[in-house]
């Protein structure tokens, strides 16, 4: 979503497929300008390949965001692109 495009591509399923057992997506900040850096991190390990790289609870994520929603809002370097993933009215805070 945040990017615009899927993080794994293919013309048939089992590319796909194959995609996301095997390769790394590509970097947010790589296929959009105007990402937080830590944005990026958060997915990036929303996706890693090994369970044990991965977030092991939503709420360990959710930390992880609205911690970058209180950096925007007090001033980041960056703001969040659209569509505002952190926004007030979003269901994480």
């Amino acid at each position: 979503m945040v990017s615009g495009q899927l993080p794994f591509k293919g013309e048939v399923e089992a590319a796909v497929t194959y995609a996301i057992l095997n390769a790394e997506p590509e970097p947010l900040t790589a296929l959009r300008s105007g990402i937080p850096i830590e944005l990026d991190r958060v997915i990036t390990k929303a996706l890693a390949k090994a369970p044990d790289e991965r977030y092991q609870h939503v709420e360990e994520m959710l930390v992880d965001l609205r911690a970058l929603r209180k950096e925007q809002e007090s001033g980041g370097d960056r703001p969040v692109p659209a569509p505002a993933v952190l926004s007030r009215g979003s269901r994480a805070g």
